[in-house]
């Protein structure tokens, strides 16, 4: 794990002293490639700092994940996602993000989610109630190994966009539910990933977290090079608010 995915578990951590964090790993197929312009880490040489040993010291749970290995890692996380939720209820994060407050708050809905029209899954919020039933008995369908966002974004569009999913849709009203306004998770869109690295813009303050897109390769090309030692050099969207998270 590159130090840029360790901000995520530092910044939560410092947000969420009591929490209990457990990080997934799995044994993935890591030679397939879907069609599409992302990239992820495992297509990279690996880096010579695994910042993996160092969530002891966050006091962060490591577990063995072992569905799913012959995808690859992208569609692995899609589909652990919502068995994880399905089974225990809890918090979904993607290792792309510098948290900004606490989630505390959020904690009294059963279901909470970016609602924009990207409905990114990067955050997740969840107890264990038919919604995650009927997601993790049907995410299987979506499943198309070429494309890169088919049980992420794209499914979830497919279920709760109109027209939608009708049995989802009618599920959803048992619940109290919270579709997050883009700002909430996402404050900067995927299209100015460089507004995140070469400017250093002002975050709205009801924003949980800055996603920073971990599939786009403007963004894999900074966590390419990123270090404990370089990290925070820079002045730019990013460092700012992981300054003031950490300080």
């Amino acid at each position: 794990s590159s130090y840029f995915r360790y901000l995520t578990l530092v910044t939560f951590r410092k947000l969420h002293p009591d929490w209990d964090i457990r990080l997934y790993q799995s044994n993935a197929n890591i030679d397939t490639k879907w069609i599409g312009p992302e990239e992820q880490d495992f297509l990279q040489d690996k880096q010579e700092d695994d910042y993996i040993t160092k969530c002891k010291d966050l006091d962060v749970k490591i577990y063995e994940y072992t569905n799913h290995n012959e995808k690859p890692p992208n569609f692995i996380s899609d589909f652990f996602r919502w068995e994880m939720l399905n089974d225990t209820g809890g918090w979904y994060f993607d290792l792309d993000q510098i948290f900004l407050k606490s989630f505390d708050e959020l904690c009294n809905y059963d279901f909470v989610i970016d609602g924009s029209d990207s409905c990114y899954v990067g955050v997740v919020g969840l107890s264990k109630n038919k919604i995650s039933e009927f997601i993790t008995t049907n995410i299987h369908t979506a499943y198309n190994p070429d494309h890169y966002c088919c049980i992420g974004p794209w499914y979830l569009l497919s279920l709760l966009k109109r027209p939608g999913n009708p049995i989802l849709l009618n599920i959803l009203k048992e619940y109290k539910t919270f579709m997050a306004p883009p700002e909430t998770f996402y404050p900067v869109h995927s299209d100015d990933v460089n507004k995140l690295y070469f400017q250093n813009i002002k975050i709205n303050n009801n924003s949980y977290a800055i996603h920073w897109y971990g599939g786009h390769p403007k963004s894999q090309e900074y966590n390419k090079h990123a270090t404990e030692g370089n990290f925070l050099k820079p002045t730019n969207t990013i460092t700012t608010h992981v300054k003031k998270i950490l300080t």
